[in-house]
């Protein structure tokens, strides 16, 4: 056994003294590697965050659907269109909730009770449903709507904003969506979340 180790020794010994030069050798496979979007090099190969996908994470997923968890509605008309209360009492305010319908009517979803006598002065409105309303068709124009509960008589519609789509390729996963703007009725901003 003896003879065998004193054999092999001067035949390893090279190959053990030249193995911290030969790793010194290996070349870095992340060199020259660029990761869009917060895409990080493994390997040679970009990893891309959620949402991302591409050899260089460039490309933006489209999301199978998104999750809205909060609504604040920052704008609506206090008075109808003629200028009066939109309950029978003069001195009320509206009592507001939200519906998310597709612009054919269909609703997608329906805020559970409402807020009671909204006036300017309540604003913001900030809606955190418990069941939270789940966009699937994420391309599709969907209409957020606001209504007067007038109990057992058909509510009043208040007023809504249209959207072309909840998702948009050029908005990269923001977490807040306004909807409105300045020339609208009502502004709607969303706190989304997106899934894939």
């Amino acid at each position: 056994m003896k003879k065998i180790v004193q054999t092999f020794i001067p035949i390893i010994l090279p190959f053990l003294l030249l193995l911290p030069a030969m790793q010194s050798c290996k070349k870095d496979l992340c060199a020259g590697v660029s990761c869009l979007n917060g895409g990080v090099c493994v390997n040679g190969s970009c990893s891309c965050p959620t949402g991302f996908e591409g050899a260089a994470c460039e490309k933006q997923k489209t999301p199978s659907s998104i999750l809205i968890k909060s609504f604040k509605v920052t704008k609506f008309p206090v008075t109808t269109s003629s200028g009066g209360s939109w309950d029978s009492f003069p001195t009320s305010g509206a009592d507001i909730y939200i519906s998310i319908e597709y612009p054919s009517g269909v609703v997608l979803w329906k805020q559970d009770g409402y807020f009671t006598n909204v006036t300017a002065t309540d604003l913001p409105l900030i809606v955190s449903p418990v069941t939270k309303p789940v966009i699937f068709d994420v391309s599709n124009q969907i209409v957020f709507k606001l209504y007067d509960n007038d109990g057992s008589l058909t509510p009043d519609y208040v007023g809504g904003v249209i959207i072309g789509s909840l998702y948009n390729s050029t908005n990269p996963f923001a977490p807040t969506i306004l909807i409105g703007g300045s020339s609208n009725a009502v502004n709607i901003e969303l706190s989304v979340e997106y899934r894939f």
